[in-house]
């Protein structure tokens, strides 16, 4: 069983304090989530558009939100790299497609 230091919860005066709480407890799981949980949504409403040129968007998205994330602290950098990978395997999918 997992003991946490909950003094620091109440310290947590707003919902932005008790995120941060919230992802630092989770080693920094819970804002990885929301930005993999972004992108999917970013998909979804680019649905009507081909999937090569709504995968390019919402990689490059989650890559700038990702990159500002880690520039902050709140995000590991595998995130950031993991979501530039994304956009250059994609970027270069759609270049040698779109060339033909």
């Amino acid at each position: 069983m997992a003991l946490y230091n909950l003094t620091v919860l109440q310290e947590a005066t707003d919902v932005g304090r008790l995120a941060l709480f919230a992802n630092d407890a989770s080693n920094g799981v819970l804002f990885g989530f929301f930005v993999i949980g972004l992108f999917f949504l970013i998909l979804l409403a680019f649905r009507n558009s081909d999937f090569e040129d709504s995968l390019l968007v919402a990689s490059f998205i989650c890559f700038v939100v990702s990159a500002v994330a880690t520039y902050g602290g709140y995000l590991n950098i595998i995130f950031p790299l993991a979501f530039l990978l994304l956009l250059a395997l994609t970027g270069f999918f759609v270049w040698t497609t779109k060339n033909q």
